[in-house]
């Protein structure tokens, strides 16, 4: 999808610039679905129509009635209008306010209107079909402007290999003769049809569902693999600064890096989450001394893992003229960033939330042993550590 931007001070004019866009746009073969009204936001394109009614002045001089007349009859068609004598009225010493209007006015219907029949004076009657016409064209949903000018966006899909879209966009920008105080320029906003919106979200969506069945299926917990999820948005931090602070353009090839990014970062809090629970079972640590033991543990091999990860991607970026030369570069920068930015988390955040899952579960096991009871109703004795048999009180 490709967007020309026009920009200038007056409104018709750049209307009329756009429109003749469009216009030399549609002569080319391969370029569908232009669009003159696109101004709208990043992920769709903003339409909207409107009915205009013109009248049939000769029409109207045949039937000895004034365009003042016929305006009176459709606004009373369409919204309803306010007694000749006043728009209120009053009833029982209050005055309350009222307007005439025509039966389902709420619902307007183009054919109705144009069957109505409008009553003239002297008992006739004249059918708004006959003297009017009605057409439906397309119009901007809102009027975008910006450092006082006003913008319009031409939206258009090339049909055909990238290389050449881009030599017919550039041609086209370059070609286009405006006045002084106008410009005409490529917009490099991101644009997503409705269908690819929802193909991306779906497998979002399939993959969060995914890694926490397995995770799920791995530590036999519904909370543990909370800890694991968690991590993609931690992720998303790093996403979003490497970005922003290289200057790149979030595009769809930077999508598709979010989406293995994903499932790379959750790596290192499956390692941190799985050998905490080993630490766990294979010791009678406390949760709180358990989960510090863990993570010290696993903090080599995650950042081992990091490192190399990282270091294998900087080739993507690190030998391009600029951070948009190549589709490898919005890649490289999401998987760069995710990366990073999950490795401060996992070893940071994570700890944390398994304590804020696990603790008040521990707690209550921990409870529960302490007030358990033997088969003859006296409280049992807390086990001692292995190979030193049962806890003895002092004498």
């Amino acid at each position: 999808m490709y967007r020309i931007t026009v920009q200038g001070y007056n409104y018709e004019r750049v209307r009329d610039i756009a429109e003749d866009l469009g216009s030399r746009l549609l002569r080319i073969a391969r370029v569908q679905d232009v669009d003159t009204n696109a101004t709208s936001g990043w992920f769709t394109r903003d339409r909207a129509a409107e009915f205009v009614i013109d009248l049939d002045r000769t029409a109207l001089a045949r039937h000895d009635v004034s365009v003042q007349t016929v305006i009176s009859g459709i606004n009373s068609f369409v919204g309803g209008t306010g007694s000749r004598s006043g728009s209120s009225i009053k009833i029982g010493g209050d005055e309350l306010r009222y307007s005439v209007k025509v039966r389902d006015a709420e619902d307007v219907d183009v054919v109705a209107l144009r069957e109505a029949i409008l009553p003239l004076p002297g008992g006739r009657g004249l059918r708004l079909g006959d003297v009017m016409t009605i057409e439906s064209r397309e119009v901007l949903s809102r009027i975008h402007r910006e450092d006082q000018q006003y913008h319009r966006t031409v939206a258009y899909e090339f049909r055909g290999p990238p290389k050449l879209g881009d030599i017919y966009h550039d041609r086209i920008i370059t070609s286009t003769e405006v006045p002084p105080g106008y410009l005409v320029k490529a917009d490099d906003r991101y644009y997503w049809s409705t269908e690819e919106r929802n193909q991306i979200f779906l497998v979002l969506l399939i993959s969060v569902l995914l890694i926490y069945m397995v995770t799920a299926a791995l530590f036999e917990s519904l909370r543990q693999p909370l800890c694991v999820l968690l991590t993609v948005p931690m992720a998303l931090i790093g996403v979003f600064m490497i970005f922003f602070y290289s200057g790149a353009t979030f595009t769809r090839e930077a999508y598709i890096g979010v989406i293995m990014m994903g499932g790379i970062v959750v790596n290192g809090a499956i390692l941190l989450v799985d050998h905490v629970n080993r630490v766990r079972a294979t010791t009678d640590l406390p949760l709180t001394d358990a989960i510090i033991k863990g993570t010290l543990e696993r903090v080599r091999p995650i950042l081992m893992t990091t490192v190399t990860t990282v270091l294998g991607l900087l080739p993507l970026v690190l030998y391009s003229e600029s951070a948009d030369a190549n589709i490898w570069n919005a890649l490289g920068f999401a998987l760069i960033g995710g990366l990073l930015s999950s490795t401060v988390f996992v070893l940071t955040t994570t700890p944390a939330l398994y304590y804020l899952f696990e603790g008040p579960l521990a707690e209550k096991r921990a409870w529960q042993e302490m007030h358990r009871k033997q088969p003859d109703g006296s409280p049992t004795e807390p086990a001692g550590r292995e190979g030193e048999g049962p806890a003895t009180q002092p004498a």
